[in-house]
């Protein structure tokens, strides 16, 4: 197929709102840290990111759900402490560099 009509097709398809197809795998990498695995499920399509599980409906592609995977070493107390602390009072991170004295 080309690419050209690849690209038309995956527009109309996201026009009629039609659920993108996701094969499983597994995927890690070493440089960033980052390990990455999709499973179909009866219901879901289950995307998990280094242990944080995303749950997609199967028929109609939306999120439903999120969740933790505790064998990934995964804990809400590490999530939390991974943010940074602007974004979990929901304020605006100013970079130091933006910042004036009146700040």
């Amino acid at each position: 197929m080309g690419s050209i009509f690849k690209l038309f097709l995956g527009r109309a398809l996201n026009l009629l709102g039609y659920p993108a197809l996701v094969r499983e795998c597994d995927y890690e990498s070493h440089a960033l840290g980052a390990r990455v695995r999709v499973k179909k499920l009866e219901l879901f399509t289950l995307i998990e990111v280094n242990g944080i599980d995303v749950y997609f409906n199967r028929f109609t592609g939306t999120i439903d759900g999120v969740g933790i995977n505790p064998s990934a070493g995964c804990t809400l107390d590490a999530m939390r402490g991974s943010m940074h602390p602007a974004a979990q009072l929901d304020t605006p991170v100013i970079p130091a560099r933006m910042r004036t004295t009146a700040d």
